[in-house]
């Protein structure tokens, strides 16, 4: 037969996948009767054959599903063939411990990979809307509205103190406040009808590099 799937060599032995598994995961199937890795092993069927017939132990049979059609094997006093249970998996280049991804991911792992995934997701929103509420994290459009609203503020506040300011200079120079204050909004707004033009000009720029 030689180099076949694990599906095919499964049913080959007469076996189910879930079986031939258990035999690569005890380390009954293994190194050079293992060729490649992960999704893409395959086996071969007469050096893994072999192996059985060595490594299977007629003890350890349990019911119709566990009986491997392996040629040349000794037949158990009660007629079955071997099982073994899995417990040690085994490297695909020889007989040392075999990385986790040296076979096929069952169903069932990849189940639970997926819930614990979905799991750490729900516990880091969880985390982040706690942070949110706690004012750790700000939503970047309520930031700027803040800054906007803190920044209208502070320009009204200085406005509002212009007569102060001009009360005050008209003492020391020695002007009408009336002519200070009129000097003072007048420049006010040059500056900021110049500011406003050159943040026009820089986010007209920033549209033009994107």
């Amino acid at each position: 037969m030689g180099i076949a799937t694990k599906k095919a060599f499964a049913a080959d032995l007469g076996v189910t996948p879930g079986r031939l598994s258990q035999y690569l995961a005890a380390g009954q199937i293994h190194g050079s009767a293992i060729v490649g890795t992960g999704h893409r092993a395959r086996i071969d069927v007469d050096v893994a054959k072999g192996q059985l017939r060595r490594n299977l132990d007629c003890s350890q049979s349990t019911g119709q599903n566990a009986r491997a059609k392996v040629n040349g094997q000794k037949p158990c006093k009660d007629g079955r063939e071997a099982e073994a249970a899995a417990t040690i998996p085994v490297d695909v280049a020889g007989d040392s411990p075999a990385p986790p991804d040296a076979f096929e991911d069952t169903l069932e792992d990849r189940i639970k990979v997926a819930r614990l995934a979905q799991l750490n997701l729900s516990n880091q929103k969880a985390s982040d809307a706690a942070r949110a509420r706690s004012g750790v994290y700000m939503e970047t459009a309520s930031a700027r509205q803040e800054i906007g609203r803190v920044s209208i503020k502070f320009i009204g506040l200085f406005e509002a103190a212009l007569p102060e300011f001009a009360d005050a200079l008209s003492v020391k120079v020695q002007l009408p406040s009336r002519e200070i204050l009129d000097a003072m909004r007048e420049t006010w707004r040059r500056i900021r009808v110049r500011e406003a033009s050159r943040e026009r000009l820089a986010a007209k720029n920033d549209e033009g590099s994107h």
